[in-house]
């Protein structure tokens, strides 16, 4: 009963010890390890594996300062201030999702924040992580082969036929 589950349906099913494994980002563990979190007496029992294969998908965010924003100088000190070397480790600590490598190879980060084990195996993760596309038709693309491999789930298509009307709909987004 997953097929249109968000983050919200996959942690609780987790929390509750409904599911036996999650593939999603790394930053929701903590949140299903600490004891006043949704997953009660099964919190600090859930860890951090690589994919199976080895390959995981790569997510971003990204800061940005539009064009006509009134005051581009402020609004880049302020994205250099969040994103420096000390505010990273301090995030870190309080739980937020690293994305610098020295924070995750800092000791500090390990004994404050969820131990070293964690930060290794989200290293390791990094590694070898992907974009599931690149460009600036990313997110549309992304949309569409999510569909289409949501409806082979679904079994309202075969994967080969998913996989085949999502290459023609990603051509036709890149013009090709």
């Amino acid at each position: 009963n997953s097929l249109n589950w968000g983050f919200d349906e996959a942690l609780r099913a987790m929390a509750a010890g409904e599911a036996a494994t999650m593939m999603s980002y790394n930053w929701m563990l903590p949140t299903l390890n600490n004891p006043q979190g949704p997953a009660g007496a099964l919190a600090g029992k859930f860890a951090l594996y690589e994919v199976p294969g080895g390959k995981a998908v790569l997510g971003a965010w990204h800061w940005a300062i539009p064009r006509n924003a009134p005051n581009k100088d402020a609004s880049w000190r302020f994205i250099s201030w969040l994103t420096s070397k000390r505010m990273e480790k301090q995030r870190v600590i309080l739980g937020g999702a690293p994305v610098r490598v020295s924070a995750m190879k800092d000791p500090e980060v390990w004994q404050k924040g969820f131990g070293q084990a964690y930060y290794e195996t989200v290293l390791k993760i990094l590694e070898d992580a992907e974009p599931l596309a690149r460009g600036p038709k990313a997110e549309e693309i992304i949309q569409v082969v999510g569909t289409e491999l949501n409806a082979a789930v679904a079994g309202e298509k075969t994967a080969e036929q998913a996989l085949k009307d999502a290459a023609a709909q990603v051509r036709k987004i890149l013009g090709k």
